[in-house]
């Protein structure tokens, strides 16, 4: 059923002209790494919100960085470490 709803709402969403749209649409990609890390943690997924990053909207990539400030994100893609500096280069940027 997330797949069915990923494919037909988020794939198009995610990169909608509003802002405000993007953001929603990161925040529950983050809910669901969150809830179901072993499917939505996967490259598969995981490129929508690397793509996302690079929003000309720069404090909405901010939005990115907090989906990474979970301990469960943390740990499934493993540790603070490698995420620190990925988190310090968006924050430089906003």
């Amino acid at each position: 059923m997330l797949t069915y709803i990923f494919k037909g709402v988020f794939v198009h969403r995610y990169r909608d002209t509003q802002p405000e749209i993007r953001s929603i649409c990161m925040q529950e990609i983050g809910l669901w790494m969150r809830r179901y890390p072993t499917m939505f943690l996967d490259d598969s997924y995981l490129k929508y919100v690397g793509w996302t990053m690079y929003d000309r909207v720069r404090k909405y990539c901010i939005v990115i960085i907090l989906l990474f400030n979970n301990k469960i994100v943390y740990q499934y893609l493993g540790g603070i470490v490698p995420l620190e500096l990925l988190s310090m280069y968006y924050l430089i940027l906003k």
